[in-house]
Order: C-alpha cells, then structure tokens, then sequence
C-alpha cells in the first residue's frame, strides 16, 4: 500500500511539471502567477465556488494563471470534477507527505488539519511540484474565499521580506481589534493561569509578557515569491507548539489552526519576514454591531470560520455566487456537493 501511494505522489508531481510546460509552451498560461489551495472532502463545496468566482470575477488572472489544488482526501467525484479544468490550467496533486501521527491529538484528527499542516511546506511544495523559476509569483488561499474582481495588483514581497500577509483581527465590545495569538479558539484548555504561561513560555522561549502580545497573523491568504524557503522554521514552530503542555500536562494548542499559530510565531521571532497585505486581498465579512456593509475595494471575500457562521445573513454573498455559478453550469453536478453542513 505504501509502494502504491509513493507510485501516486511520483505519477502527481511528474503530471504537475508537465501540465504546467504544456500550458506555459502553448501559451496557455503565463508562467508567472500561481495559486494554490490546500484541502480535504470537507470543504469541497467551497472550493468549487472559490474557484468559479475566480474564473467569472478575474477572468484576466484565471486565464494567465496555474490554479494548484494539493489534494489532501478529496473525494473520487470531486477530482473527476476538477479534471475536467485542466485544459483551463487546473493542477490536481497529491499531498506527497501524510500527517505525522505525534502532531495530532491521539484520536483522529479533525477534517482539515491534514491541509493545514501540509500549509507550511508549501514554499517547497511549489518548486518541487511544479517547473517554475524563482521570483514567480504564489498565492495561498484558503478554499472559504470568493474573487469579486481581478487580481492583478496582489502585492507579492519586495527585496527583505518573505510573504505578504495580514494581521488577524475580531470584533470586540463594538471596534476592532487585533486576533488574540492566544485565545479560546486555539487552546485545548482555555484555563491558563499566570503559572502556566511562565511555564508554557520557558518552552517556547517566551515571556509571559511576550505570549499575550504576539501578533496573530491570518494564513487563510499570502503571497511569495518561489525560490524563497520559510517552511523550515514554520515546522519547527508547529512542533514545538504541538507539544507544548501546561503544569498539569496537558497539550495547550489545539491541532485545528496550530500552523497559524506557528507561523505568527515564526514572524514575531523575525525567522519569517512579512509586510502588511491589504485588507481587501483578505476581508472577513462585516459583523455587528459595525455597518454590515462591504468595503468597495474588496477584491478576495475570505468566509472565516465558515461552518460556525454560514446561516449569518453576511454570508449571503457566498450562496448568491454559488446560485449563479451552478446556473452558468460550472459547479459539479452532484447537487449534495453544494450544499453546506449545518
């Protein structure tokens, strides 16, 4: 069986270098934009109407970029769908690593950690899946993202830094604020005391100071450039997060979102360098108590949070492009593969 996946993975890596020189050698594609969504069965649905929405909203970036799908368990149907794409530059690989057992808890885990975790090695990922040169240009998105118009002025690193990315941020008695690095969502146990934060930050070499002010970043969206490696540190941050405990022994960060804990770890220790990626390449959807209105310049929607949140009416929009999408006929035909779990 481990013969047959590595046979899979080697078959994956050598169709993804030579789709992507047939599109570049036919002038299919330009050689220089690439995005890539990391994923599993349990959000197919939102790949499918992230992916149309690029292609109705920023034809312009559809037609002159390699869409990369790194399949984590996709479903049988659901690569039958995305295959049917590739002549429009469409990418199907196979995540060539499986999730190390030691990283999750001790039963399985969660739908979409796998994808997380293969997140962090995507700046070596590209360069061994695809045939590109360095300095081309990579988006990483997550699959909970609409495309309201083109996406020609991404803002990709300069010369000192390693990716663009945004600072999280939340809605707190009525303004926003910075997203907490530690913080409910992921804690095992929200009950840290101050002795815990002493110990938990001797771990990671840390004050207790410094655990409750680093900045947390958003991971669902960044921008590099190939031929700049980050993954190094941002694994040996997930590793040593992942086994991090309290006093009593007890894991502290939850596996779900732990390599986006990682990585704002990695940029506050200055191991990854970033600048600041505009608010309208990654905006949340408008909550109350502020105005539930979008910003004008918004070009990526990202739908944090999805399956807690998709019934609130802010969410609307994405129901609406998935409406027309599957009248336009793009999405898969199978109607369940549209419909969001409650």
């Amino acid at each position: 069986m481990a013969a047959n996946f590595h046979l899979s993975v080697l078959c994956d890596i050598l169709f993804g270098r030579f789709l992507h020189f047939y599109l570049v050698k036919n002038k299919r594609i330009l050689s220089k934009k690439v995005i890539i969504w990391f994923l599993d069965a349990g959000v197919e649905s939102l790949l499918a109407v992230s992916l149309g929405s690029l292609r109705l909203n920023a034809p312009m970036f559809w037609s002159q970029s390699l869409k990369v799908i790194i399949d984590c368990g996709l479903s049988r149907p659901f690569r039958f769908f995305l295959r049917r794409l590739e002549p429009e530059g469409v990418c199907v690989v196979l995540a060539p690593q499986q999730l190390a057992p030691q990283l999750v808890e001790e039963k399985a885990p969660s739908p979409g950690i796998a994808a997380m975790y293969q997140r962090i090695n995507v700046s070596t990922l590209v360069t061994s899946l695809l045939d590109i040169g360095a300095g081309d240009h990579i988006i990483s998105c997550d699959p909970d993202t609409v495309f309201l118009k083109e996406v020609d002025r991404f803002p990709f690193p300069s010369s000192g830094t390693d990716m663009t990315i945004m600072p999280g941020y939340s809605i707190s008695r009525g303004r926003e604020v910075p997203t907490p690095w530690l913080r409910q969502a992921t804690l095992m146990y929200p009950d840290l005391d101050d002795a815990d934060l002493v110990y938990v930050g001797r771990q990671l070499r840390l004050s207790a100071e410094e655990l409750q002010s680093i900045t947390s970043y958003n991971a669902g969206i960044f921008g590099f450039c190939a031929g700049q490696d980050f993954s190094g540190p941002w694994r040996d941050a997930y590793r040593a997060i992942r086994k991090t405990t309290d006093i009593k022994g007890r894991s502290v960060f939850r596996a779900f979102m732990a390599e986006q804990n990682a990585l704002s770890l990695c940029i506050h220790r200055g191991q990854i360098r970033v600048s600041e990626l505009p608010r309208r390449f990654n905006q949340f959807p408008p909550i109350k108590p502020l105005p539930l209105v979008l910003p004008a310049d918004t070009i990526i929607l990202h739908f944090v949070n999805f399956q807690m949140n998709h019934r609130n009416g802010t969410y609307c929009l994405w129901y609406s492009i998935r409406d027309q999408l599957e009248a336009l006929g793009f999405l898969p035909p199978d109607r369940s593969a549209l419909d969001v779990n409650s």
